[in-house]
């Protein structure tokens, strides 16, 4: 798989914008059923809203105050 972009062109922007696609995509496959599988998912959902947070609150807010 090729990349389209290499590491030193993103950006932050392109970060938050790929955690909201996973977070997407993970919402869109998980399956609604109250089965231990539709708990795993909810707890990697959760996870990754958390890693979405750090990286806004952390990392995109402090370079755009620059």
């Amino acid at each position: 798989m090729e990349e389209q972009n290499s590491p030193n062109t993103l950006t932050p922007i392109d970060v938050l914008s790929s955690l909201k696609g996973a977070l997407s995509t993970l919402r869109a496959v998980k399956p609604e059923d109250r089965s231990g599988i539709d708990r795993r998912y909810a707890i990697v959902i959760t996870e990754l809203e958390k890693v979405f947070a750090y990286f806004y609150t952390y990392i995109y807010s402090q370079e755009i105050s620059k």
